[in-house]
């Protein structure tokens, strides 16, 4: 996930379906222009980073699709300051 971080302008991030193997980068909340994220039917595995949201986190997510992988913890403790997120699938 790290190599999306010098694309300051990025909007969406599409890498469903992938069979990607790993854990969410605590650095994603670093993607601040970041509108959709999706990483759904892979098999990530860990916790969805705290800070994703959280001060100068992604402001502007609209858009998260996480489902069909191996994630852990609370997604309301994670997603709570999302505040322009709409879709959480």
């Amino acid at each position: 996930m790290d190599v999306f971080l010098n694309l300051s302008k990025l909007k969406m991030v599409n890498l469903g379906f992938n069979n990607f193997v790993g854990e969410l980068s605590d650095s994603l909340s670093e993607m601040l222009n970041l509108e959709t994220f999706d990483v759904s039917s892979n098999r990530i595995s860990g916790r969805i980073p705290a800070e994703i949201c959280q001060g100068s986190g992604i402001s502007r997510l609209q858009v998260l699709y996480l489902q069909n992988n191996r994630l852990k913890g609370f997604i309301l403790a994670s997603v709570r300051f999302c505040s322009q997120l709409f879709r959480l699938i």
